[in-house]
């Protein structure tokens, strides 16, 4: 945890489809796996990137859905920032253990 109340979360991982933001390598390397490092704001959020191949207009949270699993309960769209191709759904993580997508 830095000193601002950020917490950081490290693992490995081997799917060909991990979420990412700012790579240093945007693609599965292979092999045993890739790491990464996610952080998380005091606000319990944590925030998904999208890209599309084309422009697109009036995203907003309603078009996004979470997938969870284990005991998560309480998690949430909180907003969408962005436009054109670029955007960032801001997700409030509730609480429980699992994985939200």
């Amino acid at each position: 945890m830095d000193d601002l109340g950020n917490a950081y979360i490290t693992g490995v991982t081997q799917s060909t489809d991990f979420p990412i933001n700012n790579a240093y390598q945007p693609t599965y390397g292979g092999e045993r796996g890739d790491a990464f490092v996610t952080k998380l704001n005091p606000a319990g959020s944590v925030h998904f990137n999208g890209t599309f191949s084309e422009s697109v207009t009036g995203v907003d949270k309603t078009d996004f859905t979470l997938t969870k699993t284990g005991t998560i309960s309480g998690a949430s769209v909180r907003g969408v920032t962005g436009g054109s191709t670029a955007y960032t759904v801001t997700v409030n993580t509730g609480t429980g253990s699992g994985a939200i997508r």
